[in-house]
């Protein structure tokens, strides 16, 4: 028997000998109050010998426990209302729009028959970014309360112009190929791990037109355009991570895309984490000559 069990036996010789590693006397206990002091000795020395555990670490690489559920049961809970996409935010709203209408007039496609809204919740960049400048838009959104707001929300007059509405976590998500002048992701980013993020932005490459663009517009961890720190800081409350734009860049480089535009948005309030906006093009033409054409046609 070791040390660590030894106040359990009976007195013997190996007790006596583990009274002595205890620091206690060579005796078995009597009383009551004896047996609490050899208890308690017992303890303190267990406590100082026990190991903390190792820190646990959190990064985009080496999600938490239920990273993905976690997510899906905050936004499960929140309003299906602007503010309620915007996080109690809505009046980021009206600078948010502008600014991304200007990197669309610098940066967006050549065509604009069909764009893709990722991460879309009721449709708040579909009815005011996306619907005025394309012919059809397509939703994903992994929460289908959401999605069943989008009509009402956008208007019935409006509502024509919308394709498809996925319910699904971009995780899972596979666009059609070859359908999409515009994919534009914003805010979504987060909930996606390094080796998920790569593989969605792969099948996004893969969705666009001849000519397409990709837009990414997320929080970064620092205004800094030179910052090369690539540390993710992670947010509990809504189970997401925030990048730094080098460690953004190195996904868009594993990812086969290159940066064609980047502006930082303006008219934020210095308190929230700085936003930049990246127009990605693929370097390759990256489609499989043997994969199955999931290719719809046009709503009409």
């Amino acid at each position: 028997a070791s040390a660590s069990i030894a106040p359990v036996q009976k007195a013997s010789s190996q007790g006596h000998s583990n009274a002595s590693k205890l620091g206690l006397k060579n005796s078995s206990p009597k009383t009551k109050h004896e047996k609490q002091k050899l208890l308690s000795a017992v303890s303190k020395r267990l406590t100082a010998t026990k190991q903390p555990p190792p820190p646990l670490i959190i990064s985009p690489t080496e999600p938490p426990p239920d990273f993905y559920s976690n997510a899906k049961t905050y936004w499960s809970q929140v309003s299906p209302t602007v503010d309620g996409m915007l996080g109690g935010y809505s009046s980021l709203n009206v600078p948010d729009i502008e600014d991304s209408h200007l990197f669309l007039d610098e940066f967006g496609p050549a065509t604009t028959a069909y764009a893709l809204d990722c991460g879309s919740g009721i449709g708040r960049v579909t009815k005011q970014l996306l619907i005025p400048r394309f012919n059809f838009v397509d939703m994903v959104e992994m929460t289908q309360s959401f999605l069943d707001q989008t009509k009402e929300y956008i208007g019935e007059e409006d509502f024509d112009s919308i394709g498809e509405r996925f319910c699904s976590g971009l995780q899972d998500f596979t666009p059609p190929v070859g359908r999409y002048d515009l994919i534009w992701i914003q805010w979504v980013l987060g909930h996606l791990t390094d080796v998920a993020l790569i593989g969605f932005l792969q099948r996004c490459a893969r969705a666009l037109s001849v000519d397409g663009v990709i837009v990414v517009k997320e929080n970064i961890t620092s205004g800094n355009p030179d910052d090369q720190l690539a540390e993710a800081t992670f947010d509990e409350l809504d189970s997401s991570f925030t990048r730094s734009r080098k460690a953004f860049l190195d996904l868009f480089e594993k990812s086969d895309l290159a940066v064609s535009g980047e502006k930082l948005q303006t008219n934020f309030p210095s308190s929230i984490y700085p936003v930049r906006m990246f127009a990605l093009r693929p370097r390759k033409i990256n489609i499989s000559p043997t994969a199955p054409d999931t290719t719809s046609a046009i709503p009409t």
